[in-house]
């Protein structure tokens, strides 16, 4: 019979234990000193590649060369001190941060520390000073922000100005914002906000870019449904600002959607199409004195006569990708494709097979704004139509994604889709 210690531990487990416990601190001892040894040449490697030393960086250290590549040009050159404070500061309290990816792969904080080291001017306190209070990468992005910018409690939809790559988003709004501006007074806005409608902006869903905020505001700021303002903010309009004046006229259309009584959400972005078509059409054109269903019907018009004339429509290639790609897949799997839809004939036949509107983003292509893009399986017939992308030219990023009646793509997709996204340096934004 096995004797036992006096807690009444068999013998042979209480040395098993006891062997594990100095196997453990064996470890932890070994992993410390590791840490300790290694921690002084990772700052001064981020150090050196901080300053646009490319001799600093090792082949396999993927972070000291993307530091290099975002402080090489030439007129970051002045804030290329501020931005070795935020390196050391984030390596030393919260490393986790600098290797944050997004979908992409992309370390897509370590690039938004970059226009934050811009704004040292507007800094309240030094990088130094700042403690990471969580482990979560977007929550430590978010108090080192307020740490150094902010003397008013800030909305987090404001932390996206330094995470949405797109033009006329500043950055400086944050500071106008956290230093007590009201965002409808923030320099350089280009769309005229109410008080109701800035609060909105603010207070609008987690899952919503900046630019989507400011558009949920917009409609929510004059009696427009939350179902209506997430229309507004998938739709084209929530991709990038118009010029000013024009943005005026948007605004006077959303508070006409928002009077609007019984309006169907699902025909919003066929309507914002034709009349974005119309406007450009005719400058003086207004909403004042027409019909929800006067313009719905119109609308339909258009989108008729688009289809009629479709056989003579080409669109030029939006060069953000190759037309054609074929997905490399083992030979006993069918063969994936990404196709560039590049004629009206084309996307009014996509539109059909997969049972949504994407017949209405003609104009939207026309002005090279948008490109469609045909997600397609090889079958034993032919190439089967799987996903519809919507990838915004500018921003260089997929926008949107829908599968036949409008159904989320299947992980499959996804991720066959992500490959092709990243082969051609495009973001995934479904947001």
């Amino acid at each position: 019979m096995a004797t036992k210690n006096r807690n009444g531990v068999p013998e042979w487990k209480a040395r098993q234990l006891q062997r594990q416990q100095i196997e453990q601190a064996a470890l932890t001892a070994l992993a410390q000193h590791r840490e300790r040894t290694r921690r002084p040449r990772r700052l001064e490697t981020l150090r050196r590649a901080a300053e646009g030393c490319r001799d600093a960086v090792q082949p396999a250290d993927s972070l000291a060369a993307e530091v290099v590549r975002l402080m090489e040009p030439r007129d970051r050159e002045a804030d290329r001190p501020a931005f070795r404070r935020l390196l050391l500061a984030a390596e030393a309290r919260a490393p986790r941060l600098l290797e944050a990816r997004d979908t992409e792969g992309s370390r897509i904080f370590l690039r938004a520390l970059a226009p934050v080291a811009a704004l040292r001017r507007h800094w309240v306190r030094d990088p130094e000073s700042w403690r990471a209070q969580s482990h979560s990468p977007c929550r430590q992005f978010a108090g080192l922000l307020r740490h150094l910018l902010a003397t008013y409690p800030v909305s987090a939809v404001m932390d996206r100005v330094f995470l949405d790559e797109t033009d006329r988003i500043q950055p400086l709004w944050f500071v106008h914002v956290a230093q007590g501006g009201n965002l409808r007074t923030a320099p350089g806005m280009p769309v005229p906000l109410t008080k109701m409608m800035a609060h909105c902006a603010l207070n609008a869903p987690g899952d919503l870019t900046f630019l989507q905020a400011v558009r949920w505001g917009q409609v929510i700021g004059t009696g427009g449904s939350c179902r209506l303002a997430r229309v507004v903010a998938g739709s084209a309009l929530g991709t990038e600002f118009s010029r000013p004046r024009l943005e005026e006229w948007w605004g006077g259309v959303f508070r006409w959607l928002g009077e609007q009584p019984m309006l169907d959400p699902e025909q919003v972005v066929l309507m914002l199409n034709y009349l974005e078509h119309r406007k450009a059409a005719d400058p003086e054109f207004t909403m004042k004195g027409r019909s929800a269903n006067a313009v719905l019907q119109l609308a339909a018009d258009r989108q008729r006569a688009l289809h009629r004339h479709a056989v003579c429509r080409v669109f030029q290639p939006s060069e953000v990708a190759p037309s054609e790609w074929l997905h490399d897949t083992p030979d006993d799997a069918r063969p994936w494709s990404m196709t560039e839809i590049l004629t009206l004939k084309d996307l009014g036949a996509e539109g059909q097979a997969m049972g949504h509107c994407v017949f209405t983003y003609a104009g939207s292509i026309r002005c090279r704004r948008s490109s469609i893009w045909s997600l397609r399986q090889w079958e034993e017939w032919g190439p089967a139509r799987k996903l519809t992308l919507e990838v915004s030219n500018r921003a260089r990023k997929v926008v949107q994604v829908r599968g036949r009646f409008n159904r989320d793509p299947t992980p499959e997709e996804r991720q066959v889709m992500t490959t092709w996204a990243a082969a051609h340096n495009l973001r995934v934004d479904l947001d």
